[in-house]
């Protein structure tokens, strides 16, 4: 009879999968995340635009400390734009000297302006005393609107860079150091670009902390999933995974009341200053411990989990894990020795073109994710509201792709999700004129369909490729994933001469990304492919599950 293999999720089902050791360790991952959430878009609020005018130097008088924003002569000096006032320009002045200041009326009169001539102008009035990167270093006109949203396009190119170096530091020296290091310095970085002289030093920062940030959620992850018995993953995940809208819908709120943006960053931000003290707080991964051979410190994390899960955990269990450890990791070294099966991937029509189309539906989700996000502010009604309630409806979807992901399968679950989220973008796209109410109900479920989406995605898409390739190639995805966290920041843009336009794009994507994962096998209940031939025929066997455990 061929000897079981005694792995170290045999170990966890013996000290328990999701006992008081799981629960504590999950409680403190939970706060990198919140605090990641917490100032990772930030640049909304920090880099968006205000509402303003021109300063109206014959009407707006200078002794005045708070100007009017709509004064009834407005019409008279600044041409309107659909209803509004125009926020760069004005009609050109006559010339001539107003007696304004002593009229009692308060009518700035018409014949001092020149309405057949219109001229750009350099002082503004706010409509608030709102202040952002925009107010401050004077990019208010729309010659001057790439610069804000390129912001936007340099956070996801931080990301891009941060994502395989994260990786791999969290590999080379472990996950307790790269939360500590990496939480530590995203502080610090949005604390010096709260200090920013000039737009291009502030541009440099947000990409840095963005490099430095994105590496949190995934090691957050990773260190939970590796702690945390099989059939509890995720659940673990989801768990985890609510803590993001909460971050972001707490900013949200933190900005309503917080208007300047230097004061603003300091808030968001030096709260991560707590990430050093996650060197004490949290053990190292047991599995990376096995990894590195480093049996003592491994004992030792085992033993507080099994005393934490109140449980036993026997010597004779360690000594079997430790050894069975060895011989997998010898084999593993012979198979690298005599074989590249990343070279192997070339040879299978079928995994290429899983891997491109797992990739699409990455930026697809992406883009569609980041893009509902951002342009949450710029429809009908308060800004901030619109933001937070597009944050907290991925809360129910978190919770429900839990259960559509056992009870449905994965691919009509992703499916499904993402075409959804497409109809409902092309929906609101028709419903903007006359009904703001529906537009934005339908907007609504289009973010709750794509939080769903990519809930399911990550845990699918681990499902889709072999364990010796698995990771590498989930890493590939999500870095071409980035692309649409790079193109989403320009959608505001393009909303400015096509107000449609974004939300088209946005459904689009997402039904013909929909249509395509129906191409993928689907994974529910079945083994976990380890080979390059398993993974070309997941799906084709279900999981007989021995005394209990899923991997």
């Amino acid at each position: 009879m061929k000897k079981k293999i005694h792995d170290l999720d045999s170990v966890l089902s013996e000290i328990g999968q999701f006992g008081g050791f799981q629960i504590l360790t999950c409680a403190f991952l939970c706060i990198p995340i919140f605090l990641a959430a917490f100032r990772s878009l930030s640049y909304i609020f920090t880099a968006s635009s205000v509402e303003h005018r021109c300063h109206i130097n014959e009407c707006d008088l200078d002794n005045n400390t708070h100007y009017a924003f709509l004064p009834s002569w407005l019409n008279n000096s600044i041409p309107y734009e659909n209803g509004i006032p125009a926020k760069c320009s004005r009609y050109k002045s006559r010339g001539f000297t107003s007696d304004f200041e002593n009229d009692t009326s308060h009518v700035c009169m018409d014949d001092l302006f020149d309405q057949s001539t219109i001229e750009s102008c350099d002082e503004f009035v706010f409509k608030d005393d709102r202040k952002t990167i925009a107010t401050e270093f004077n990019l208010l006109c729309s010659h001057n609107g790439w610069k804000l949203a390129l912001v936007g396009t340099l956070n996801s190119f931080g990301q891009l860079i941060g994502v395989p170096l994260g990786g791999y530091v969290s590999d080379r020296y472990g996950r307790r150091t790269t939360l500590a290091l990496a939480g530590t310095l995203s502080a610090l970085m949005g604390i010096i670009r709260s200090f920013s002289v000039d737009y291009i030093m502030f541009a440099i920062f947000e990409s840095l902390d963005a490099a430095v940030g994105i590496v949190l959620f995934p090691t957050c992850m990773v260190l939970a999933m590796e702690m945390v018995g099989p059939e509890k993953r995720v659940l673990a995940s989801i768990i985890l995974t609510l803590f993001i809208p909460l971050g972001n819908a707490s900013m949200g709120v933190v900005a309503i009341y917080v208007t300047d943006w230097r004061s603003l960053l300091r808030i968001l931000t030096i709260p991560g200053l707590v990430h050093i003290f996650y060197f004490w707080f949290i053990n190292e991964s047991v599995r990376w411990l096995l990894v590195q051979s480093r049996y003592e410190e491994a004992t030792t994390a085992l033993n507080r989990a099994a005393k934490l899960n109140k449980t036993n955990l026997s010597e004779a269990s360690l000594k079997d894990l430790y050894a069975d450890n060895e011989l997998v990791k010898t084999t593993s070294k012979q198979s690298s020795c005599e074989s590249y099966p990343i070279r192997d991937i070339f040879k299978s029509p079928k995994l290429l073109w899983r891997i491109a189309n797992c990739c699409f539906c990455f930026i697809t989700n992406t883009l569609v994710y980041y893009g509902l996000s951002l342009n949450s502010v710029t429809l009908a009604g308060d800004k901030h509201m619109n933001f937070i309630f597009a944050c907290l409806v991925e809360l129910p979807g978190f919770l429900i792709s839990y259960i559509v992901m056992s009870k449905l399968g994965r691919r009509p679950s992703q499916s499904g999700s993402l075409i959804i989220s497409g109809v409902a973008c092309f929906l609101s796209c028709f419903a903007t004129q006359r009904q703001p109410w529906l537009a934005f109900l339908l907007f609504l479920i289009g973010k709750f369909a794509i939080g769903v989406s990519f809930t399911v995605l990550y845990i699918y898409v681990s499902e889709l490729f072999p364990t010796n390739l698995r990771q590498s190639l989930l890493s590939f995805c999500s870095m071409f994933g980035r692309i649409g966290s790079m193109v989403a920041p320009q959608t505001p843009l393009i909303a400015q001469y096509v107000p449609s336009l974004p939300l088209i794009l946005f459904g689009t994507f997402a039904v013909t990304s929909g249509l395509l994962v129906l191409r993928f096998p689907e994974t529910l209940d079945t083994k976990l492919p380890t080979t390059i031939v398993d993974a070309e025929n997941v799906g084709e066997k279900k999981l007989e599950k021995p005394d209990g455990a899923n991997s």
